[in-house]
């Protein structure tokens, strides 16, 4: 019984020093970056970048799209959910993880 840690242990840097010795990167290169600026765009990207616009401009534009204030807010359809109320839904998925999981430790 007193082998076992010292044959566990063996067996572990075992493992170690063998990985170490298979997993030797040697191709490995080295870019130098470019001085200045560079200009990049994510792959698939459109050909044409919308425009940044300044806040006062964003604000222009939202108040002559929306006039008065926010859009308006679509109506949630809570027929598929438990006595026609999604929060109750909500509330019976968060008591039973809270169950289970006082259950599981």
């Amino acid at each position: 019984m007193n082998r076992i840690p010292i044959l566990c242990i063996a067996l572990l840097m075992t493992t170690v020093i063998t990985l170490q010795m298979t997993a030797l990167q040697k191709h490995i290169i080295y870019l130098p970056a470019e001085d200045g600026q560079m200009k990049t765009r994510p792959a698939g990207f459109p050909n044409t970048v919308p425009m940044v616009v300044s806040l006062e401009e964003a604000d222009r534009r939202f108040r002559k799209k929306y006039k008065d204030g926010l859009p308006e807010i679509p109506e949630r359809d809570h027929s598929t959910c438990l006595f026609n109320n999604c929060d109750w839904d909500l509330a019976w998925f968060l008591l039973k993880y809270e169950v289970v999981d006082f259950f599981t430790g």
